[in-house]
């Protein structure tokens, strides 16, 4: 069993609050490869983390998602900036 730990990005993004259900489906069906974390429901503010080995997918897939949903990245809210 491979027990290393791998660096994870975190990115935040804003979407319409009618999309984070789709937009939670889609990266579901993509087991293990990003998580997705609502920050600002009524926003529509969420954060997308992926270890950073698997950055070429991750990305890939946020692009296709940016093609069928608005997702635009912002800066983390500044309650979570440490």
């Amino acid at each position: 069993m491979n027990t290393a730990i791998y660096p994870t990005v975190t990115r935040y993004f804003r979407t319409s609050r009618r999309e984070l259900v789709y937009l939670k489906f889609i990266t579901e069906a993509y087991e293990g490869l990003l998580t997705v974390s609502t920050v600002d429901r009524m926003g529509g503010i969420v954060t997308i983390s992926y270890p950073d080995c698997s950055s070429r997918d991750a990305e890939s897939l946020l692009l296709a998602l940016a093609g069928e949903i608005p997702l635009e990245e912002v800066a983390p809210p500044a309650e979570t900036v440490s």
